[in-house]
């Protein structure tokens, strides 16, 4: 009896010791895998909010596209805000950059300028540096 016990203890610790040498590998990998939220609120100006959905359509789609395309994120989405309303809300939109992994919302801005070149006309290129 002695020596079966011995025999499932060590194989028990020797188990152990393996996971224990695997499971952080496998906690990287997952953390990889997980998927954040960057959420911006935007307030637009009173009256603009027709230029805003028209900028958000015309040239913000393209360059999420791309983004989307690049595999910078893994989708985005925006939504106005319809409650509280009016100029005196703290914020009119809610956007949310969805993003795979810790390091890509650190990078989440990053190489934006080649994007922009990449995928916008010169007027739509003026239109963001208003």
């Amino acid at each position: 009896m002695k020596s079966i016990f011995g025999k499932r203890l060590l194989t028990f610790v020797l188990l152990l010791i393996a996971s224990l040498l695997i499971l952080p590998d496998q906690l990287t990998a997952q953390a990889d895998k997980r998927q954040f939220v960057v959420i911006e609120y935007l307030k637009v100006k009173p009256g603009m909010r027709n230029s805003f959905l028209k900028l958000q359509k015309d040239v913000w789609k393209k360059v999420e596209q791309e983004k989307l395309k690049m595999g910078k994120i893994s989708g985005w989405e925006l939504y106005e805000v319809l409650y509280p309303a009016g100029s005196t809300a703290e914020y009119d939109y809610v956007m949310y950059h969805k993003v795979l992994g810790w390091n890509a919302i650190e990078g989440i801005g990053e190489g934006n300028d080649d994007i922009y070149k990449k995928v916008l006309s010169k007027e739509q290129l003026a239109l963001l540096e208003r």
